[in-house]
């Protein structure tokens, strides 16, 4: 960064928002058995459907918190991601959640995206 090595590490971003590197981390889980009924008993039962603007007020706002400083995404926000649900679920029955670990994957991925971006605009730029 600006000609000067830096190394961020998980432990580093813990450090920094003063919290503690352990907890529930859970990405690429998908749609697991163990915990799509308690998530759907907990944000979705007796709602109009599982989209995100059907689950409680305070449950969106959350997830739109979620969405801005922890886990964005990109597309639309009327559906919510396994990824994001599994996190809000942690998070309304107060599980210990590792939020550097969180932080630290989407640094990482997009990092890693960024890089697939330039890499594709350089093959771009240069078969013109």
């Amino acid at each position: 960064m600006m000609g000067i090595r830096v190394t961020i590490t998980e432990a580093l971003i813990a450090k920094v928002i003063g919290a503690r590197s352990n907890g529930m981390f859970m990405v690429n889980t998908g749609k697991t058995r163990d915990w799509v009924s308690k998530i759907y008993l907990t944000m979705h039962e007796g709602r109009e459907s599982q989209k995100a603007i059907h689950i409680e007020n305070e449950y969106r706002m959350l997830h739109k918190l979620t969405l801005m400083c922890f886990m964005p995404r990109e597309g639309g926000t009327t559906y919510m991601s396994w990824d994001h649900k599994h996190f809000l679920y942690l998070f309304i029955n107060k599980y210990p959640i590792n939020l550097p670990a969180y932080i630290f994957n989407y640094l990482c991925t997009s990092i890693r995206d960024g890089i697939k971006g330039r890499k594709e605009y350089a093959l771009y730029k240069t078969s013109i």
